[in-house]
């Protein structure tokens, strides 16, 4: 009879402290952060600059530095926002996995998709008046690859932020480095797989 209780828990306590180690890995995962407008816009406008200095491919100090940014889940939230401030409609794709864009802009009626994305961008930051974004935690999703992002939007016409819950998904991008044909160069980014429109619903009803 003892044995019969014993299996029970001793299965049972493998399968919580996997969860922990798990759980506990995924939060690793994400680096908190809190960033301002003025510092979003920077940083993004610098890399978007130096990536495309003269029209030549990135200097190879800074690939290494775009790979080991790009492949931290919060990396995603943060390049989300600072597009949306800087009102990039050109790099908004670049932004969501492939399937989430297919969703969000292509099932929609809306054939100008430049002018979707243009009131989806003045939505995300409530026409400019975003101020902060904080990254909190990541929360565990039972999806290989993807991890949720838990973050505050402050708002300079609300007194307290949104929390919004966004699902990153991890993507493998190939590409030829430098022209070598030979070679190729395969990078794992983090990419927003939340629906935007999910997004923005949180952010205008949120009181």
């Amino acid at each position: 009879m003892k044995r019969k209780i014993i299996v029970p828990v001793i299965v049972l306590m493998l399968l919580v402290t996997t969860y922990l180690i798990i759980k506990t890995t995924v939060l690793s995962k994400v680096s908190k952060f809190e960033k301002s407008k003025v510092e979003l816009i920077e940083t993004g406008k610098k890399e978007k600059e130096e990536a495309m200095q003269d029209g030549k491919e990135p200097e190879e100090e800074l690939e290494e530095y775009l790979k080991e940014k790009y492949s931290k889940p919060e990396s995603a939230v943060e390049y989300l926002f600072s597009i949306a401030l800087q009102n990039d409609v050109n790099s908004y794709p670049g932004a969501f996995s492939q399937e989430q864009i297919q969703d969000d802009l292509f099932n929609r009626k809306e054939k100008d998709k430049a002018k979707l994305v243009q009131d989806i961008l003045s939505r995300l930051t409530r026409d400019g008046k975003l101020t902060t974004v904080k990254v909190l935690k990541g929360m565990m999703v039972f999806e290989k690859g993807s991890i949720r992002v838990i973050c505050d939007l402050f708002y300079e016409d609300r007194q307290s932020p949104v929390r919004v819950n966004i699902k990153v998904k991890k993507e493998k991008m190939e590409h030829l480095p430098h022209g070598d044909t030979d070679f190729h160069d395969i990078s794992e980014y983090y990419y927003i797989d939340s629906s935007v429109w999910e997004i923005i619903n949180k952010i205008e009803n949120s009181r």
